[in-house]
């Protein structure tokens, strides 16, 4: 074939055929199937935990048979020497010996351990309101304050009075504040305090052998020395004497002096303030209730201004201090940081150089979440998704706080104490929506007897609680810790009526107010506190069926509780309406606010009305049935002018210029008035 030539695919007709190639006919072969390597992992696996199953249940077998040998050997064992001491006791008995004195000597000894004090823990939080905690609101994030509350038992019930001063002269003394003049608040220069006659809670504890430490806010007078903390019962005294100073700088301002053109309310809430005017449906319904005399306000011969005037009315002091000493060394730290570690070094010390007849009672008595609103910046960082200023700072200093009580209760248990404490957890009132803070749902602000002012969060954590992880329905208020904590490091008894599941036991009689008992006595220790210590712990129903709010008499005004029937005589406070949390404000330097914030704030409800409200339908207190229930009405009315009768006039003289910083080394210092006993 020619180069190039095409050779042809078919052979030409004629021509010589190609070769064939033989072909074979192909089976194919069955493809043999794989394995899944995935089935087989699994397989393998699940015989794997089989086998060690298997294997686990063999050896628990042996144990348990070894365990029960041991058991039998020992139980054995035991019962001989038990029949020989037994034996020898008699011997001993029969020959007048007395041999089994160290027998009752280790007895006494065991018993003296179990009976050993406890230590006590008392956070009292500033402005704290209901649905500023993460059991009633989830948005917050505070898993240390959550973690000890469903650990420890949560009293849902629980009652403050509505202001910072009065809870804590109500908690410290075990009566009520309007029986000794101190229902309401006071300026930093008004010379008043809490009476020196009276003994306080960490006075009858040392008694008992503890070792008392305050840290945080005192707030109950000091322009006398036997005012302050370590002349009322106190080992050592580390915060200040006032309220609403500075987070960092702890300085102080005096607002101007109401009556001048400059002057709005402060973070302080009075219900005769209202940021410089009262709203058009507002009288000062609850003047003499919020402290505030007749002559307060009255002003010096000088043309209608007083001393304190528009140019210095900015001015102030500094307010912090170790005991007796101030100190100035403070200044650009956070305060939640220097309590934190001033608590550590109270826990550590008392670690090391306390025995079991000295136990602690730590009360931290903490400036957050109090105006003005303030947090370092990480903290605010970390709820960037909340849209509100205010609520955001708010939240932040929330999870400082947290951060803090974490701190603390974890140096317990580092110290060894924390097994033998007890933890107490309260806000002094309720939430003040003009610093961020929020009740909602519930009525009202910090400063009105409404819920929402009074009914404040708490809840108790210890190891040493016999059962925890519920919610005590039962109604507490303040007044009673002093008389509730005697008797849990005390270990004595007073009768109280058992019901299973907590609470109240609400009966037909309860509407009738012919069937009514007087009033709840006290348990012991003067005063008007009750004891629910065991009532607490065992979830009993509470001896308290009843308790006072507040009250005023000339005219008669506050408010009284019997079991689920609720009375407010005059008018229940200002920003008395159901203020959701994207409606709350943040205030300024001295909280100053618009006249009116937002509809929510505010209610149609007259000042001089006198409103009845059943807490057990309508916690919310929205409906008035007084006209339906008139004979509870008049009954509650009749109770609380009996109190308002043994009621004192609220103490709260005009300020004094003598107490003014500049005269005290810039500092607000004792040393400027006589005490009041």
């Amino acid at each position: 074939m020619a180069l190039g030539q095409r050779q042809e695919k078919f052979p030409v007709p004629g021509g010589e055929a190609p070769p064939t190639r033989r072909t074979s006919l192909r089976i194919p072969r069955r493809r043999k199937r794989g394995r899944n390597p995935k089935m087989t992992k699994k397989r393998n696996g699940r015989k794997d935990r089989e086998d060690k199953e298997e294997r686990r249940r063999r050896r628990l077998q042996q144990q348990r048979r070894k365990l029960k040998l041991t058991l039998a050997g020992d139980l054995q064992k035991k019962d001989e020497a038990q029949g020989k001491r037994k034996k020898e006791e008699r011997k001993q008995e029969r020959r007048g010996g007395t041999k089994l004195g160290n027998s009752f000597k280790k007895k006494k000894q065991a018993k003296g351990r179990k009976a050993s004090k406890p230590n006590i823990i008392f956070f009292l939080i500033d402005d704290l309101g209901y649905n500023d905690v993460p059991w009633h609101n989830p948005d917050i994030r505070a898993p240390e304050m959550l973690r000890l509350a469903r650990k420890g038992i949560v009293l849902e019930n629980h009652y403050v009075l509505p202001l910072c001063t009065p809870s804590r002269a109500a908690l410290l003394t075990g009566h009520y504040p309007f029986r000794y003049g101190r229902q309401g608040s006071h300026t930093p220069l008004s010379p008043t305090g809490l009476n020196t006659s009276m003994t306080l809670l960490p006075q009858r504890l040392r008694n008992l052998g503890y070792r008392t430490h305050l840290v945080g806010k005192w707030h109950l007078g000091y322009c006398n020395k036997a005012y302050t903390p370590t002349a009322r019962g106190f080992d050592s005294f580390y915060g200040f004497y006032l309220g609403s100073q500075d987070y960092y700088t702890q300085y102080r301002q005096l607002a101007p002096k109401k009556g001048s053109p400059s002057w709005f309310d402060k973070n302080e809430v009075l219900f005769d303030h209202d940021f410089g005017r009262s709203p058009p449906d507002a009288e000062d319904e609850l003047k003499d209730l919020e402290g505030a005399k007749d002559d307060r306000d009255d002003l010096e011969n000088d043309g209608g201004r007083s001393w304190l005037n528009d140019l210095n009315g900015n001015d102030g002091g500094y307010d912090f201090r170790f005991n007796d000493a101030p100190l100035r060394n403070v200044s650009g730290i956070y305060s939640n940081n220097l309590y934190a570690a001033r608590a550590r070094d109270i826990i550590r010390q008392h670690a090391a150089q306390a025995s079991k007849d000295n136990p602690l009672f730590l009360m931290l008595s903490l400036q957050a979440v109090h105006g003005p609103v303030d947090v370092p910046l990480d903290y605010r960082r970390q709820h960037r998704n909340i849209k509100n200023l205010a609520r955001r700072t708010f939240h932040g200093m929330l999870s400082a706080l947290d951060d803090l009580i974490g701190h603390v209760v974890s140096e317990l248990k580092k110290s060894d104490l924390y097994h033998n404490s007890i933890i107490v957890f309260t806000t002094d009132n309720g939430g003040n929506i003009r610093s961020g803070g929020n009740n909602f749902p519930l009525r009202g602000n910090k400063g009105g007897v409404f819920e929402g002012g009074t009914r404040g969060v708490a809840f108790i954590h210890s190891p040493l609680l016999p059962k925890t992880g519920f919610k005590y329905d039962g109604l507490m208020h303040i007044v009673d810790w002093q008389s509730t904590l005697l008797h849990a490091v005390r270990a004595t008894k007073s009768p109280f009526r058992k019901r299973r599941g907590g609470g109240h036991v609400t009966t037909p009689e309860d509407d009738d107010p012919d069937t009514w008992e007087d009033d709840d006595q006290p348990q012991g220790w003067e005063g008007d506190g009750l004891n629910l210590w065991e009532a607490i712990t065992t979830n009993a129903e509470s001896p308290r069926s009843s308790f006072v709010y507040n009250v005023r008499k000339g005219p008669l005004k506050g408010a009284i509780r019997r079991k689920h029937w609720k009375l407010i005589v005059g008018g229940g406070g200002r920003f008395d309406g159901w203020v959701p949390p994207s409606d709350v404000a943040a205030g300024g330097k001295f909280g100053f606010l618009p006249t009116h914030c937002c509809s929510s704030w505010y209610t149609t409800m007259p000042a001089n009305h006198v409103v009845l409200y059943n807490l057990r339908d309508d916690p919310l207190e929205t409906t008035d049935v007084s006209h339906l229930f008139p004979e509870v009405t008049s009954t509650l009315k009749s109770r609380l002018r009996r109190y308002a009768a043994q009621s004192v006039h609220p103490h709260t003289p005009r300020d004094d210029p003598n107490g003014h910083p500049r005269f005290h080394g810039g500092f607000f210092s004792p040393g400027w008035c006589d005490a009041v006993v």
